[in-house]
C-alpha cells in the first residue's frame, strides 16, 4: 500500500493568473497544441493559457518547498578542452519550422540553419583540429596503406579521413555544456510535438522535405551535449505522460541511438590513437563503426521514422493498447511498410534501408529478410539494439511484461549475445551503465532508490536518490553514492512493479531527479 504522504509534489487547481514557470501541467489542454499532461510550464506556455478565453483554472503539480530534495550534481564533461563557439544560431518560430516540412523555400532555409548548428557544435577551431587528426592518421598508417593491395588503398585513405572527422566531431560534442536539466525536461515536450508533426506529415501523400527532422536531431545534439543519458531518463520517466505512444517510443529510440553512437565513436577514437601501421587491418574493421555528425543525423532520422507506418495504420496506439489480431498482423509487416513510406520522403537511401532492417538480427533470426550483418547499413546494428532496448524497458503494447534495464542488458550479454553487435551493446552500457539513470533498485538497508547518476569506473555502484521503503511508503528523501558506502543493490525492481504505482506519484518523484 502506497503511503498517502504526497509532500514531494502536490496537485492544485489554480486560477490561470497564478501560474508560474516550473509548475507541471497535470491535464491535457487539447485546444492549445503542445499543452499536455507532464509539460513543465514555461513563460510562453503560461502566456498562451492566459490569452485563452476558454480557460479559467488549470490543474498542476507543485513541489512542496518545505521538504526540499538536495540537488543532484551532474557529472562533469569528459572533454579535455572547451572549443570556442562564436557562431550565432538563428531562431525560427515553430510555425516557420513546420512550414519547412512541405514548402521547398522554407525547407532550404531550415537546411541552412541545420548547417549553422553543425558549425556551432563543431566550434571555431574545427578545421584546425580536423587537419591535425587527419595528418596524424596518415602519418601513423602511411606504411600500412602502402603495403595494402592497390584496390584497397583508396578505401583505406577514405577511412583514415573519415575517422579523423569522427574523432574531431566526438571531441566537439563532448565539449558542449548542454542546457540545464529543468530546461531539458521542458524541451522534450517541444521535441515530442516536432516529432509528432513530422510523423503526421510523413504519412500523407504530399512531398515531404527532411530538413525539419534533421533540425530535430541537431537540436538534441546541441541542447543536450554529453547529457544524453539524462535526456533518456527524462524521456523514459515521462512515458506515461506523453500524449502519443509512438512519438514517445520514437524519441526514446533516437536518444538511445545517439547515446550509443557517441560512446561507440569515442571508444574507437581512443583505441585508434594507440594503433600504428601494424594495426591497419584492425583499423579498417573498427573505424567503419565510428560516426560523424552527418551520420548521427541520418541515424537519428532512421530512429524517428522506424515505426512511421503505425502512425497511419494504428493512429490511436497507446502504451496500454490491447492489440487485435488485425493489428498484430500489421506489426509483422511494419518494417517493410515503414520503408515504403520513407521511399516517398526526401531521405538518403541508407536511412530507408535502416528503417527496413530495424528488426533484423546479427545471427539472421530477425525479420523481414532474415539478413546477416554483411547486408546491414551502418546504422542498422545501433537502430535494432535501440529499438529492442526501449521496447523491453518502457511501457508499450508489444511486450506484456516490461523488464528492468539491467535484466535486459545482462540477457543481451549472455543469452542473446549472437543477436546483437557486441560493440554496440558494450558502448551503451559504458555510456549508461547496467543501472541506467531512472531505473529502480532495492538496497541492502531495506529502502528503494532510483538511479540518478553513475560512476564510470564502477558501473555496478551508481548514485541514487532514495524515496521509499520496500512497501513504497514515502521516506525522507536522501542521496547516496554506492561507490562510497557499504550499501549494496539487493535486486533491481522491474517495470511491472512500478507500473502499478500511482502515476502522479511516480512522475512527481521522477521530476525531482530531473
Amino acid at each position: 500500500m502506497i503511503s498517502e504522504d504526497r509532500n514531494i509534489h502536490s496537485e492544485q487547481v489554480l486560477d490561470k493568473e497564478k501560474l508560474k514557470p516550473g509548475y507541471v501541467l497535470n491535464e491535457n489542454i487539447v485546444f492549445i497544441p503542445g499543452l499536455r499532461r507532464g509539460l513543465v510550464l514555461s513563460s510562453s506556455d503560461i502566456d498562451q493559457i492566459k490569452k485563452s478565453h476558454k480557460i479559467r483554472r488549470v490543474r498542476v503539480l507543485i513541489q512542496d518547498k518545505s521538504k526540499p530534495i538536495p540537488a543532484f550534481e551532474t557529472a562533469p564533461s569528459s572533454s579535455k578542452f572547451k572549443t570556442p563557439r562564436s557562431v550565432k544560431v538563428p531562431v525560427y518560430s515553430d510555425v516557420d519550422l513546420k512550414a519547412s516540412i512541405f514548402d521547398p523555400g522554407y525547407a532550404d532555409e531550415v537546411k541552412r540553419v541545420v548547417d549553422i548548428k553543425k558549425r556551432y557544435v563543431r566550434g571555431d577551431d574545427y578545421d584546425d583540429r580536423f587537419g591535425r587528426n587527419k595528418l596524424s592518421n596518415f602519418n601513423r598508417f602511411s606504411e600500412g596503406v602502402r603495403r595494402m593491395q592497390a584496390h584497397l588503398r583508396d578505401e583505406a585513405s577514405e577511412l583514415l579521413e573519415h575517422q579523423a572527422k569522427s574523432a574531431t566531431d566526438i571531441d566537439s560534442i563532448l565539449s558542449l555544456d548542454g542546457i540545464d536539466l529543468n530546461d531539458l525536461v521542458a524541451k522534450l515536450n517541444r521535441y515530442e510535438q516536432y516529432v509528432e508533426d513530422f510523423l503526421n506529415a510523413a504519412i500523407t501523400d504530399k512531398k515531404v522535405y527532411s530538413s525539419y527532422v534533421e533540425n530535430i536531431v541537431m537540436d538534441v545534439l546541441q541542447d543536450v551535449g554529453y547529457k544524453l543519458q539524462l535526456a533518456l531518463f527524462s524521456a523514459t520517466s515521462k512515458s506515461y505522460f506523453f500524449y502519443n505512444f509512438l512519438t514517445s517510443h520514437s524519441l526514446q529510440v533516437l536518444l538511445v541511438s545517439l547515446i550509443t553512437a557517441i560512446e561507440l565513436s569515442s571508444i574507437i577514437k581512443q583505441k585508434v590513437e594507440s594503433f600504428n601501421d601494424e594495426d591497419m587491418d584492425l583499423f579498417m574493421t573498427i573505424s567503419k563503426k565510428s560516426f560523424t555528425i552527418e551520420e548521427m543525423i541520418n541515424l537519428g532520422i532512421a530512429a524517428l521514422l522506424h515505426d512511421v507506418t503505425l502512425k497511419k495504420q494504428i493512429p490511436d496506439l497507446r502504451y496500454n493498447t490491447q492489440l487485435s489480431l488485425t493489428q498484430e498482423s500489421v506489426m509483422e509487416l511494419h518494417p517493410s511498410n515503414s520503408f515504403h513510406i520513407c521511399k516517398n520522403l526526401d531521405l538518403d537511401f541508407e536511412i530507408q534501408r535502416a528503417v527496413y532492417q530495424h528488426h533484423e538480427r546479427c545471427d539472421g533470426s530477425g525479420y523481414p529478410g532474415g539478413l546477416l550483418p554483411r547486408f546491414f547499413t551502418k546504422y542498422t546494428p545501433i537502430l535494432m539494439f535501440a529499438e529492442y532496448y526501449v521496447e523491453q524497458t518502457t511501457p508499450n503494447p508489444f511486450v506484456k511484461d516490461g523488464r528492468h534495464p539491467r535484466e535486459v542488458l545482462v540477457n543481451l550479454l549472455n543469452k542473446q549475445r549472437d543477436e546483437f553487435d557486441g560493440d554496440v551493446v558494450y558502448a551503451f552500457i559504458k555510456a549508461a551503465s547496467l543501472f541506467p539513470v531512472g531505473s529502480w533498485v532495492e538496497l541492502s538497508n531495506g529502502l528503494v532508490g532510483i538511479v540518478s547518476g553513475f560512476n564510470k569506473n564502477e558501473l555496478s555502484k551508481p548514485r541514487l536518490k532514495v524515496f521509499f521503503d520496500t512497501k513504497f511508503n514515502s521516506v525522507k528523501p536522501f542521496e547516496v553514492d554506492l561507490s562510497k558506502e557499504d550499501l549494496k543493490i539487493v535486486r533491481p525492481i522491474s517495470n511491472n512493479v512500478i507500473n502499478v504505482l500511482d502515476k502522479s506519484l511516480v512522475f512527481a518523484v521522477y521530476n525531482q531527479i530531473a
